[in-house]
């Protein structure tokens, strides 16, 4: 609740089902203040920061960090800030995958899983910002300033059948 919230998007994420909404107050999400990458937002859960002025308002609503990434990770290979399941919604951060180039591929959102909505956030200076892959589609990634990437800003890597992408 706003009079008690939860300390760390990482424990609200745990405990929320499909069809609530985690609310992010404005300030920075990292490793430092108690997450753990990456963020995994369950099936069918809205995670919702400033959405208006997609994570960059007058304090900033960011995502910093990356953990290697739940299994299926072809070959261990990818690391990501958040992960959503199937059916949820990321709105509203400046999100960035912050770990040095290394073996494993940082990511800033990916996206195994099928019919996310990814939209109205500030994707940048990671790796790649969003990564599509795991035979899955039918996103939807609008509204989003995805800039500063290392190697591309959005990857369909065997994926991304009925998405729509568009005002990025």
């Amino acid at each position: 609740t706003v009079a008690a919230p939860f300390q760390t998007l990482t424990h609200a994420l745990s405990v929320a089902t499909s069809g609530e909404v985690v609310f992010a107050f404005p300030g920075t999400y990292d490793a430092g203040n108690g997450e753990t990458f990456p963020l995994l937002v369950p099936s069918g859960v809205t995670l919702l920061g400033d959405e208006a002025n997609k994570g960059g308002g007058f304090l900033g609503t960011a995502i910093v960090g990356g953990g290697l990434a739940p299994s299926p990770n072809p070959g261990g290979s990818l690391a990501a800030t958040i992960v959503p399941g199937t059916g949820s919604t990321v709105a509203g951060f400046r999100i960035q995958n912050d770990a040095p180039p290394s073996a494993v591929a940082a990511e800033a959102v990916l996206l195994p899983a099928a019919s996310v909505t990814v939209r109205n956030n500030r994707i940048v200076d990671s790796e790649d910002g969003v990564v599509c892959y795991n035979a899955v589609g039918d996103h939807v990634i609008v509204g989003n300033v995805i800039e500063g990437h290392r190697t591309s800003g959005i990857v369909y890597d065997g994926g991304g059948e009925g998405s729509l992408v568009e005002s990025n």
